[in-house]
């Protein structure tokens, strides 16, 4: 075969290739997690945003049941398996977070404490009772172990430990969506948006069991414990 030939397969075998790699990319790109919209009220002071979340310590069903998770609740009242939430811009949020797991050790007394919230506190209700927690106020719920997983928006200095439930409840949800009849704690906090930006959040608590640290899996992995705001 002609050396101008070969040359031409290369090439040809070459722009296949990388018409295939540039497909799978663009595929593994455009999926993923969907985008959720909460329930917005416009009122004379600014938008104002309902943002209903819940933790769970097992998400209970697809590719990886086993792994914890957050969901988020869509304008409609569904909830959805995502962690990518959008918010307008300059809005008022008030979020509440339904948190079905149980707490794990503490790393770093910092992810105690509730940060970056109007009036820098946190309102918590369930099995431990009801308490309001003020910055710089350290969480003291049940103990040195006391959240279960965290809210945490660096960005905006936001942080708020979501307070975990008793290792030996017996109303656990082993399957999401959890609904409130089983054992829960409940947090509620409000915060401020402001310009449009993309926001990352975490929980800051190492729940990825089976991996080294905790701090692989679910903790990496958008809709399980960390996410995104699209502030628009």
């Amino acid at each position: 075969m002609p050396v101008a030939a070969r040359l031409s397969l290369v090439i040809v075998g070459f722009l296949v290739v990388c018409g295939l790699v540039g497909f799978w990319v663009v595929g593994f790109l455009r999926t993923g997690p969907a985008t959720v919209t909460p329930r917005v009220v416009s009122t004379s002071a600014g938008p104002q945003v309902y943002l209903h979340m819940q933790t769970m310590g097992t998400y209970g069903s697809g590719p990886r049941p086993s792994w914890v998770s957050y969901m988020v609740q869509d304008a409609q009242g569904h909830w959805v398996h995502s962690t990518i939430v959008q918010l307008p811009a300059h809005a008022t949020v008030h979020v509440t977070v339904d948190q079905y797991d149980s707490a794990g050790l503490l790393r770093n007394p910092e992810w105690a404490q509730v940060k970056g919230t109007i009036g820098g506190s946190a309102n918590y209700t369930g099995v431990v009772g009801s308490k309001t927690y003020s910055n710089p106020t350290a969480l003291s719920l049940v103990g040195a172990s006391a959240a279960a997983h965290t809210f945490a928006v660096p960005a905006l200095g936001i942080n708020v430990p979501l307070a975990g439930i008793s290792s030996d409840a017996k109303n656990v949800c082993n399957a999401a969506p959890c609904t409130t009849s089983s054992t829960h704690d409940t947090i509620t906090f409000t915060f401020k948006t402001g310009a449009p930006h993309v926001y990352h959040w975490q929980c800051f608590i190492p729940c990825g069991l089976g991996f080294v640290n905790g701090n692989g899996g679910p903790m990496q992995t958008v809709g399980y414990m960390m996410g995104f705001l699209k502030v628009v």
